[in-house]
């Protein structure tokens, strides 16, 4: 997929997607190039929505951090095994952040564990992100995201990362401690 934003992005935007042999795996290539100059920042984002699922596990051991809407009722937010868990059952509408640079993000979706991180690449800019969820008062979907610290790029220079859609089975019934 490749997309070309004229004045006043001046960038082309292009992802390859690749879905694993057995199909519990999707890698997506992402990279954003500038085509022209341009002072508006760019970052690459990797936006995933999901049925909701039971709980969202955000890296760190800090309570998460509201980025829109009210702050999470108490106990929605739990700590477990270094990473945060957060429990959808509580209702509300929340935009929520890992309070550390993050890597991965995962949901609990019952018979599988989904989890979205960025692979390792080579030194190129881009392989930086916040791991964030967003709770939808009363729609049918969440989402998980991965966003990319924003970045001015100078005509021809480009930002690229690998996100890593994986599918774990059986994690019905799985404690937040155990995930």
């Amino acid at each position: 997929l490749s997309l070309e934003y004229g004045e006043p992005l001046h960038c082309r935007a292009t992802r390859t997607l690749r879905i694993g042999r057995f199909g519990s795996t999707i890698r997506i290539h992402q990279q954003i190039e500038r085509t022209a100059p341009s002072n508006i920042p760019v970052a690459l984002w990797s936006v995933l929505q999901i049925v909701p699922p039971s709980r969202i596990i955000l890296p760190g051991t800090a309570p998460l951090r509201p980025v829109a809407f009210a702050a999470p009722p108490a106990g929605a937010d739990v700590g477990a095994s270094g990473a945060r868990v957060y429990h959808l059952s509580v209702g509300g509408e929340h935009r929520l952040a890992a309070s550390v640079p993050a890597k991965w993000i995962a949901a609990d979706l019952g018979r599988f564990l989904m989890i979205q991180r960025l692979e390792p690449t080579t030194d190129a800019p881009g392989g930086e992100a916040e791991a964030v969820a967003y709770v939808h008062r009363g729609a049918p979907y969440a989402e998980i995201e991965l966003v990319g610290r924003e970045q001015m790029l100078a005509q021809g220079q480009a930002i690229e990362n690998v996100v890593r859609i994986d599918l774990h089975p059986s994690f019905t019934g799985m404690s937040d401690e155990r995930l």
